[in-house]
């Protein structure tokens, strides 16, 4: 049967139409379909002022390579130099923790005579003083990172360096970026999930009080309150019908 001109052009325009879209899809980057890690400067184009709200607090200085922290205002525990810093836990406003070379948590330093010291490993801005955590234990690894990192991935197998961040065995685990970027919260690329529920930010800001307390149980060790138990204390408190974003 004949084709008419009007259908040889319409099977022409579907072809080239094709084309274009086989050719589109082959240039245009997978993150645009929510798949590839982009950095938090990819969202800067078009959320500028989210970006610099972001740059300012904590979120970004979780997890810091030694060669970053170096230049910032982080102490380092007697005994240790930069060279001996794989990467920096923290060090923001609150408190630091020091990854040796080989990824592990430093929890021997030196006293003032040279001598080791079990802890001494963790520095509290606040208060200006050096105190222990996990003072002495051999091989401390890093395994915080679904908090501390972006798209962490633990690594089930530790002694299969190739599923540990930079071949190192102390670090159990993967990640695209230390510190908690835009993506990790909104998705990778042009995903952008945006959920701004009190829960979401309870995923990493709430501690268990004990096995089977209460979320708004606040647990608290010495008289104070202890660290990223913020979902806790709001579950606690008047503000529980609100979202963290409300204010924050």
């Amino acid at each position: 049967m004949k084709m008419s001109m009007s259908d040889r052009v319409k099977n022409r325009l579907t072809g080239i139409a094709g084309m274009v879209l086989g050719v589109a899809m082959i240039l245009i980057p997978v993150s645009v379909f929510g798949q590839a890690f982009e950095g938090s400067e990819f969202c800067q184009g078009c959320h500028e002022k989210n970006y610099r709200d972001w740059s300012a607090s904590g979120h970004p200085y979780k997890l810091m390579k030694g060669e970053q922290a170096r230049y910032r205002p982080i102490p380092l525990p007697l005994g240790t130099t930069w060279d001996d810093v794989s990467y920096v836990i923290g060090g923001y406003k609150w408190k630091s923790r020091y990854l040796d070379k080989d990824g592990y948590i430093i929890t021997v330093t030196e006293d003032e005579n040279g001598n080791p010291v079990n802890g001494q490993n963790q520095y509290n801005f606040l208060t200006g003083e050096w105190v222990d955590y996990n003072a002495g234990v051999e091989k401390k690894p890093y395994d915080c990172g679904s908090c501390h990192t972006t798209n962490w991935v633990a690594n089930p197998n530790p002694e299969d360096l190739s599923g540990n961040q930079d071949g190192l065995p102390g670090i159990h685990g993967k990640f695209d970026v230390g510190g908690i970027h835009c993506e990790q919260c909104h998705g990778n690329g042009m995903t952008m999930q945006i959920d701004d529920s009190a829960e979401a930010c309870g995923i990493c800001h709430y501690r268990e009080a004990a096995p089977g307390a209460d979320v708004n149980v606040i647990p608290a060790g010495g008289g104070f309150i202890k660290h990223h138990e913020q979902y806790n204390e709001s579950l606690a408190g008047p503000h529980d019908t609100m979202k963290c974003v409300t204010c924050h």
